[in-house]
């Protein structure tokens, strides 16, 4: 198949359809330069084509430095570092990959200080979803043991535990 070179204009003979350059060095020369990017992770710059910039927005110098962006806030999926916890509970993001429970941070807000791995906060309506501080009380873990002794104890009578059959003693 008879081509004409894109860089000398030169006629050439090629057997592949998709042949461009008549040799390597028209192929070398006839390229796209490349821009210098900084890596926005490393800061290291690397050579890329302009398409792949100014299309697709290349910013990472390798898929370990996108990766490493793509975390918390620069993630597409970022829902604004809350979620909800297995017991019902909020959890906020506070940096590193490390979520704590909203109530707790509320709290430490309120005194100034950090909490205690002894002190509890009690949600006083029950609903674990509302941190306003007035819904919350710190107690000791006996003390919110026994307040939720005594509303099971409300709820289901008796020894304050659900029985298997349907019955409480």
């Amino acid at each position: 198949m008879n081509k004409k070179c894109l860089y000398c204009k030169k006629n050439f003979f090629s057997r592949r359809e998709v042949a461009k350059f008549c040799c390597r060095q028209c192929s070398d020369k006839g390229r796209v330069p490349k821009l210098d990017v900084k890596c926005l992770v490393c800061k290291k710059l690397f050579k890329e084509i302009p398409y792949r910039v100014e299309k697709r927005g290349r910013k990472f110098c390798s898929s370990m430095c996108f990766q490493r962006h793509e975390v918390g806030r620069n993630n597409p999926a970022w829902k604004g570092g809350k979620i909800i916890g297995f017991h019902g509970y909020i959890f906020t993001y506070i940096g590193n990959g490390k979520y704590t429970s909203e109530h707790r941070l509320v709290m430490e807000k309120y005194l100034g200080r950090n909490l205690t791995p002894v002190e509890v906060i009690h949600h006083v309506n029950g609903n674990k979803k509302d941190n306003r501080i007035e819904n919350l009380v710190i107690i000791t873990r006996s003390k919110h043991n026994k307040i939720h002794i005594q509303e099971r104890k409300k709820k289901f009578g008796g020894t304050g535990m659900p029985s298997r059959w349907g019955k409480n003693k």
